[in-house]
């Protein structure tokens, strides 16, 4: 079994990533997403630590659906210090590792000769390391977001596996009464 907080990372990253990957209903999901966030910051009453963390959650789904956008940036700055403020920012720095481990650097020995290159890119098919050979083509390591954070996963427990494989957003946001 493993520790919550690093299940919620990993759940919010890869609801972030297949939404945004697969081109399924993205501009609802950030709207979706964008209610729950308004929700914690609307309400005129103190929150559990639980709800800080389900805001905190919402916000890393956010930092993954626009991952590839230019003000990913200050979102990512503005969710480091909600993570700070309500003392998770561990939470906040197990996504980043996550975002490195699923970040390509293209790793060319003559990258003078790549016209293509452009520096630093994010995997468009697959949440995993991909390493370069010497010809350029590049290969998968077996690397994982799971990876990043030190788990495999035989060690989810059968609760975990249920939330993390079948819950989808509105399942959650359901059950956190947002919708």
């Amino acid at each position: 079994m493993i520790k919550i907080d690093k299940l919620l990372v990993l759940k919010a990253f890869y609801l972030g990533y297949e939404i945004r990957e697969n081109h399924f209903n993205e501009a609802e999901a950030l709207k979706m997403v964008n209610h729950a966030i308004d929700y914690y910051e609307s309400q005129n009453r103190t929150f559990s630590k639980s709800e800080l963390k389900r805001k905190l959650f919402y916000l890393l789904i956010k930092c993954e659906l626009l991952r590839h956008e230019g003000s990913i940036q200050g979102i990512r700055a503005l969710t480091q210090e909600f993570a700070k403020s309500i003392n998770n920012a561990e939470m906040y720095f197990n996504y980043m590792k996550i975002i490195e481990e699923t970040t390509l650097i293209h790793k060319s020995p003559d990258i003078v000769q790549m016209p293509e290159y452009k520096g630093k890119t994010s995997l468009q098919v697959s949440p995993s390391w991909l390493t370069d050979t010497e010809d350029g083509n590049f290969f998968h390591t077996g690397q994982t977001p799971f990876h990043a954070l030190g788990i495999y996963n035989e060690d989810l427990s059968l609760k975990q596996r249920d939330f993390f494989y079948k819950s989808s957003i509105l399942d959650i946001m359901k059950k956190h009464n947002i919708l």
